[in-house]
């Protein structure tokens, strides 16, 4: 029985001692669920109080540091000095993807434009299969690029020798003849069977050269083009429609095609309609938007010229170095080149319409260097007057730090919190934020009027004075000494609206 007693005693002292625990552990929560109630409370009263505290001593620091160096998204009136453009807009990127598709899709279609009759000349002349332009360019660049300057020009004789078989035979089977080509390119002695007689077909420029090869094979016919110079003999036959120059002209611009030159002239009568076309529409959108007319015409024509230009310049050099890899390597060395050239031409045109911001920000430059440089002598006033606000918002935050923890001594606050306490605490934390932050902008003032004492150099003051009423208050700057900086300040304004039309009700 005593032992039982023992136990129940025990049981019970375990029992009330979770018990009391609980009961502790129910008030804890009770009471940090309250304070955050009230913490939310507290936070929306001083949101609908505005900022904390009111300084009703003269300007703070932080207005005035905001004044000469606004922070992101506060708007160009605050601080003119800058000429930064707007980023690049989905017309824009469709302008440059369309430089670099033309450019490609250009040489794509010269290449398969070659004339048949070179593409089977050379496959005729060459062990490799050449079916296709893309296989001439191929060819032409894994052969003859890397020849020397007489080996390419033995090359050229050959194939333009093998061409003007190509043209003989077909004007030939035109005129109803029936025309048999030599099975090999080293055929001896002739070239074509002609309804059955053997012709040898020589594409020179004088008819010197062949004579002798003619009078040694008297039943062989020499057919010779039209506008080839010199003696004949019996069996050397000029051709009508056959023509040296013709064969001549057709084998070097296939080989211009081969490098990029023919497509590239006809880009040189299309891109600039493309890049005209493109700075139109964007032209007219800003002239919707309230841009001058005169304006607009002057940087649709930098546009033209400097992105087509680019496009052009950047894209040629591309197919130059990715001919090495091939017609495909051409092909895209060439639109990537014209899509960095429209970029680069771009940028270049830019900075030929900013001239006119660029004048005016100088001139204001020198309108505020003007104004600060008056006040030169009073920095230091100005800097004790900046000063003084942060030593009463720490003055303040002091008192109201010393008067909540009175309060949260209080066994009020500890047996059940109050919303005054938690708004008081709420108030100094809020304090503590902005203390900090007028300590930051006395440091970024101080080091604006360092840096103006030590360079000599005043338009930070000057848009100092500008912008602050209370820092002209002070100093007894009065308001004719800002008109040529509000002068100045409407022709960079000026300036921006037609640049970017479409701000210039932020800007006003």
């Amino acid at each position: 029985m005593p032992e039982t007693q023992a136990s129940l005693a025990a049981l019970y002292t375990v029992g009330a001692f979770f018990a009391c625990l609980g009961v502790i552990l129910t008030v804890v929560v009770i009471r940090l669920v309250r304070i955050e109630h009230l913490r939310g409370l507290a936070r929306a009263t001083i949101e609908r109080a505005g900022p904390w505290p009111p300084d009703p001593g003269g300007a703070s620091a932080d207005g005035v540091a905001h004044a000469i160096l606004p922070r992101e998204g506060d708007g160009a009136q605050a601080a003119p000095l800058d000429h930064r453009q707007s980023g690049t807009s989905a017309q824009d990127l469709a302008g440059y993807g369309a430089y670099g598709a033309v450019t490609a899709a250009a040489i794509t279609w010269s290449l398969a434009s070659i004339d048949p009759d070179i593409v089977a000349a050379a496959d005729f002349a060459s062990e490799t299969a050449i079916h296709t332009g893309f296989d001439y360019a191929q060819y032409i660049h894994a052969h003859m690029d890397g020849f020397s300057q007489a080996a390419q020009e033995g090359f050229l004789a050959r194939l333009q020798g093998y061409v003007g078989e190509r043209f003989v035979a077909d004007i030939l089977v035109d005129q109803g003849h029936t025309v048999t080509q030599a099975a090999t390119a080293n055929q001896p002695i002739w070239d074509l069977l002609v309804d059955g007689h053997a012709v040898n077909v020589k594409t020179v420029a004088d008819t010197a050269s062949i004579l002798p090869d003619a009078a040694a094979h008297p039943d062989v016919t020499y057919i010779v083009p039209a506008d080839a110079h010199g003696a004949t003999a019996h069996n050397v036959l000029h051709l009508d429609g056959f023509s040296h120059d013709t064969v001549h002209q057709a084998v070097h611009e296939s080989l211009a095609t081969v490098h990029g030159d023919t497509a590239f002239q006809w880009l040189a009568h299309h891109i600039p309609w493309v890049t005209l076309g493109f700075s139109a529409m964007r032209q007219i959108n800003e002239i919707e938007k309230g841009k001058p007319i005169g304006p607009a015409i002057s940087h649709c024509l930098a546009d033209t010229a400097g992105r087509g230009g680019g496009a052009m310049l950047f894209g040629k050099i591309g197919a130059a170095i990715g001919s090495t890899a091939g017609p495909l390597g051409m092909i895209a060395a060439a639109g990537v080149g014209a899509i960095i050239g429209s970029l680069i031409g771009g940028a270049v045109a830019a900075q030929w319409k900013l001239r006119g911001l660029k004048r005016a920000l100088a001139a204001l430059t020198e309108a505020l260097h003007s104004l600060g440089a008056t006040f030169s002598d009073r920095l230091e006033e100005i800097r004790n007057h900046l000063h003084a606000p942060l030593r009463r918002m720490e003055q303040s935050l002091r008192a109201l730090q010393q008067h909540v923890e009175a309060r949260k001594r209080s066994w009020r606050w500890l047996i059940w919190p109050d919303f005054q306490t938690v708004l008081l605490d709420e108030a100094a934390q809020e304090g503590r934020k902005a203390v900090e932050r007028e300590r930051a902008a006395v440091a970024r003032v101080n080091a604006i009027l360092q840096t103006a004492k030590t360079t000599g150099r005043y338009e930070s003051i000057g848009l100092m004075l500008a912008n602050s009423p209370v820092i002209r208050q002070l100093l007894g700057c009065a308001d004719a000494m800002l008109e040529p900086v509000q002068q100045a300040r409407e022709a960079v304004l000026a300036e921006r609206r037609i640049l970017h039309p479409e701000l210039a009700e932020k800007l006003r």
